[in-house]
């Protein structure tokens, strides 16, 4: 009965979190990423703002794909409630890359502000001019979301590739951070739909060995793709957004009128 309450209110907790701000973040995170090649990898679905947040618990109706990849893929092997979200038993030498999939949910904007903050904050201010055109409510309406996150972990040695795993949106990094070199930066390409996107914004967020963040943003060039400046020993979150009209969209309270599709990938260089 006590793990049945602990469950339930886990699970109010993550659905009250992620609607708690429009503008979190989800991650996917571990205690270590350079782990050595007897160790379980933790793997940690975080949620929150500046690289800081809260581990959530797996759900199953909140999860569509979880899974790891070093030289095939493993889907997680995880229960209800389970925290952190994913145990990778032991890997061989290698650039172990996780990937997890959100089912889609929903939110409802209270205030108009919310959605102003956004749209500002996410590079598509053309929505909310698109929302004010059309006449639609500024209070009330509702967004469909869902989050496509992936990380880079360097199992021993690190050897390796990142590489792209078909999500709807998805960033890819063309080199390996824990082997190659990173003086120059780490080059990322950005797809919606396999196809590069094109002048997007990307949001950097850099984590320090002391826990202190920081962040800015940049975009990507005419191939889609941009170059990370980076620091040794420096945990990093890369976020890219899609806003685009939902399916069905009506001008009424009950359907939503946005759906938004969230791109994550997290690494750290050694």
């Amino acid at each position: 009965m006590r793990s049945f309450l602990k469950i339930i209110a886990l699970s109010t907790a993550f659905l009250g979190f992620t609607h708690a701000s429009l503008s979190h973040e989800l991650w996917i995170d571990t205690p270590n990423f350079e782990p050595a090649t007897g160790d379980e990898i933790p793997i940690e679905l975080r949620n929150g703002q500046m690289f800081k947040g809260i581990s959530l618990s797996f759900f199953n109706n909140r999860v569509q794909e979880l899974y790891f990849d070093l030289t095939g893929r493993i889907d997680a092997d995880s229960r209800m409630g389970d925290m952190p979200a994913m145990i990778v038993p032991p890997q061989k030498d290698g650039l172990l890359r996780v990937v997890y999939v959100s089912k889609p949910d929903v939110l409802t904007y209270a205030k108009w502000e919310k959605f102003v903050d956004f749209t500002n904050h996410k590079d598509a201010i053309w929505a909310r001019e698109e929302h004010v055109k059309q006449g639609f409510p500024q209070d009330g309406f509702k967004e469909v979301y869902t989050r496509y996150s992936k990380a880079l972990i360097g199992v021993g040695t690190s050897q390796g590739a990142d590489e792209n795993f078909g999500l709807e949106i998805e960033i890819t990094a063309l080199l390996n951070p824990y082997t190659d070199n990173m003086t120059n930066g780490l080059p990322v390409d950005v797809r919606y739909r396999n196809i590069p996107r094109i002048n997007a914004q990307i949001e950097v967020f850099e984590r320090s060995a002391d826990g202190s963040t920081q962040n800015y943003t940049l975009r990507t060039d005419d191939h889609g793709q941009a170059i990370i400046p980076v620091k040794s020993g420096h945990t990093y979150l890369l976020d890219s957004v899609v806003l685009r009209a939902a399916s069905n969209r009506a001008s009424t309270q009950t359907e939503p009128l946005w759906q938004s599709l969230w791109a994550a990938l997290t690494f750290k260089v050694p």
